[in-house]
């Protein structure tokens, strides 16, 4: 009973507590609950909706760029750079841009495969980009071409 008693008054003095603000001067002023600004309260339903939205960016964004990758150097048949995807699939891309051929780029991007086609880099799969979304640029190489 004693401990019940405790704990109501404690949870009391923590509500009371809790309805007043400090004004920079130090004085205290209570606040009613019903002044509460209707925007600064976040409903299951906006926190629902705002989630929902940055649900959709995220798929929208992972529609439009199906690949994610890291952009590596290749120091094999004269040095070339190839992309290491998430599911550890290597692309050889036929028509990286210059701005991201740094080691350790991290892109979204798009595109295809390209089938019946030879390369001399004997490595990964060549891969038509079509567009890409930059994550994070890597570091510059010592690669002339860089």
């Amino acid at each position: 009973m004693r401990s019940s008693l405790l704990f109501l008054t404690i949870v009391l003095t923590f509500v009371i507590a809790g309805c007043q603000q400090t004004e920079p001067n130090g004085q205290t002023i209570q606040v009613a609950p019903n002044e509460v600004k209707s925007s600064e309260v976040k409903t299951p339903e906006t926190q629902s909706s705002e989630l929902q939205s940055s649900n959709e960016d995220t798929m929208k964004q992972a529609s439009k760029y199906p690949y994610k990758g890291t952009i590596q150097y290749i120091g094999l048949e004269g040095g070339f750079y190839g992309i290491v995807t998430d599911k550890g699939e290597k692309l050889l891309p036929m028509n990286l841009d210059k701005k991201y051929m740094k080691q350790g780029t991290v892109i979204n991007f798009s595109g295809n495969y390209v089938k019946d086609m030879m390369t001399i880099q004997q490595w990964g799969t060549p891969f038509k980009i079509n567009d890409v979304h930059l994550i994070s640029l890597g570091k510059n190489s010592k690669h002339p071409d860089a």
